[in-house]
């Protein structure tokens, strides 16, 4: 990315297609043609282990020019290990089926899930499970380049799921830096989701900025209370014509993944918040940077 402009703000955003929401009327390959038709720069996708081989994925993904940004953990129907006393041979098990796919089709971001708790369980042992699974992690992801992000997820979609607030990320992700060498700092951060965010706590410029050091991967969507996790346009609780601002007064220049299930039935009719949004004068979606 450039920067030409007098005011030390970005010239052109990176935004990537979720291709687990986005464009799912087509098979799941041939959703990578379609975020290029689309103008995207990249793709995420939460859990493609089991909709293609990672050479599959890679040969498309090369064939269209497209960066895959993140990836989550291995899925399970817990939602995870990661924080969850007693499985950690569960989860390294996970751990090395996702940084394996990873790797093999250069996606650098890994969404490490925490997992569920029961009602009365000691959620300090979750916490500690957590923070010591991380800690074991990082060096592996360090030699492998990837970065391990943590991110909260909402009450309400997900409920019992055990990292619920992006305090609670920010501290884990704290204590594991300070368990580890500095040299693996670097490896881990927040995927900072506006949507999980407004449901969660809100506050959304204010916690932006106050973990945006932390954040390596944020996400967007409308809030509504019926029609929940369209658009960004779609009629809810966000002002994304802020938001994006936000993002170019703070000169943010990481991938912005456009996590949102389509209102209609043609992902390619959902396109047009992107020209609501972002400033003319930002090259937000062009392939020809």
């Amino acid at each position: 990315m450039t920067n030409n402009n007098n005011d030390d703000r970005i010239d052109s955003y990176l935004l990537a297609a979720n291709i687990g929401f986005c464009f799912n009327e087509f098979p799941f390959l041939e959703r990578i043609k379609c975020a290029s038709e689309a103008g995207y720069y990249g793709i995420e996708v939460a859990f493609p282990y089991e909709e293609a081989s990672s050479k599959d994925l890679k040969t498309e993904l090369d064939k269209y020019n497209l960066e895959i940004t993140l990836i989550n953990s291995y899925p399970n129907e817990n939602l995870g290990f990661a924080a969850v006393p007693n499985q950690q041979e569960e989860f390294l098990e996970i751990w090395e089926k996702s940084y394996t796919y990873a790797v093999e089709v250069g996606c650098p971001l890994i969404h490490i899930m925490a997992g569920k708790f029961n009602d009365n369980d000691n959620l300090e042992l979750y916490k500690t499970t957590f923070i010591n699974n991380l800690t074991t992690i990082l060096p592996e992801a360090h030699e492998k380049n990837l970065t391990i992000v943590l991110e909260p997820m909402n009450r309400i979609d997900f409920p019992n799921y055990y990292l619920n607030s992006n305090v609670l990320a920010v501290e884990i992700i704290n204590q594991v830096k300070n368990n580890v060498s500095e040299q693996y700092h670097s490896n881990i951060g927040l995927q900072f989701d506006f949507y999980h965010t407004q449901i969660n706590e809100g506050n959304l410029s204010h916690l932006f900025h106050k973990y945006y050091d932390l954040i390596q991967h944020v996400q967007i969507s409308q809030v509504h209370p019926i029609n929940r996790r369209h658009e960004p346009d779609y009629s809810g609780e966000i002002n994304y014509s802020y938001i994006f601002k936000l993002f170019s007064d703070c000169n943010y220049n990481k991938w912005i993944g456009a996590e949102y299930k389509p209102s209609k039935e043609n992902s390619f009719e959902t396109l047009s918040w992107r020209e609501k949004y972002i400033p003319s004068n930002i090259n937000a979606y062009s392939r020809t940077l």
